[in-house]
């Protein structure tokens, strides 16, 4: 799982964890606190996900953690120092806490959409993790948070990978108001972010971050003909293994236009995270 100093996170669906793939590290030596991990995981559509953070215990700071959907700010927590894990279940809306899912992107023709700009932090789930003193204050009113996830059409033209989106789904529990931390950071950047880029796992192996299933290979096929044979005889054997071939390509051929008729995804990596 992608991690810095001690701090690990992975995306977990169902009851199990995401594999992550085409991990990329991002250390500056200029600037040590700036550090970053991204890699690819494989969503499905309408089905849950939490997001486990572990880290070591900190004797002079805690931590403010944030979770970002699509860009948007879904939770926030401040922990105290002697604590090493949290799970976000789900966003944070208003008194309550509802299940975060994987949801396919609609595809429009409508031109107004095709006037919208795209959101460049479509598809990729975000935690960061911000240095803070160990005692913080609470606001002195009650705040409700609130988790606006869009659910608008991409135009069918616009140049995305997409996919999937983030989408609200149940609501898992209601929690009562309390006063918002105020936390006072130690640093003007998160001391760590992790970056996780989801799509469906065909556009994951279309463009090479996960092994495509490999084709049976016509090689190496021996014909069942005897070798000591007579010329119309062979000619025979040749007939048959011909046929087995063609039947082999025409099958592969219903496999490819199989997968052509599936929705039609526009393909294109994100641009690099700033």
């Amino acid at each position: 799982m992608p991690t810095i100093n001690d701090i690990s996170v992975h995306i977990v669906c169902g009851d199990s964890r995401l594999q992550e793939y085409s991990v990329e590290r991002h250390d500056p030596s200029s600037n040590p606190i700036q550090r970053f991990r991204s890699c690819w995981i494989a969503s499905e559509a309408n089905k849950s996900f939490r997001v486990n953070c572990v880290w070591k215990t900190r004797t002079t700071y805690a931590w403010a953690i944030v979770l970002r959907c699509d860009g948007v700010i879904v939770n926030s927590v401040v922990m105290k120092k002697e604590t090493t894990a949290y799970t976000f279940d789900g966003a944070l809306v208003a008194d309550e806490v509802r299940a975060l899912l994987f949801t396919a992107i609609t595809l429009t023709d409508d031109q107004e959409a095709a006037q919208s700009r795209l959101n460049p932090h479509l598809g990729t789930i975000s935690v960061d993790f911000w240095r803070i003193k160990s005692e913080w204050t609470l606001a002195d009113k009650i705040v409700k948070f609130g988790s606006e996830l869009s659910n608008e059409d991409v135009h069918e033209g616009t140049k995305t990978l997409g996919g999937h989106r983030t989408k609200l789904g149940e609501i898992l529990r209601e929690i009562a108001r309390d006063r918002k931390a105020i936390p006072d950071y130690m640093d003007k950047q998160p001391f760590a972010q992790f970056h996780f880029r989801y799509r469906p796992r065909d556009i994951l192996q279309a463009t090479g971050h996960i092994e495509a299933s490999p084709v049976p290979s016509l090689l190496g096929v021996k014909s069942s003909a005897p070798e000591d044979i007579s010329e119309e005889e062979d000619g025979g054997a040749e007939s048959d293994e011909e046929e087995e071939i063609a039947a082999r390509i025409a099958a592969l051929n219903q496999r490819i236009e199989t997968l052509k008729q599936r929705k039609r995804v526009k393909m294109e990596e994100l641009p690099p995270f700033v």
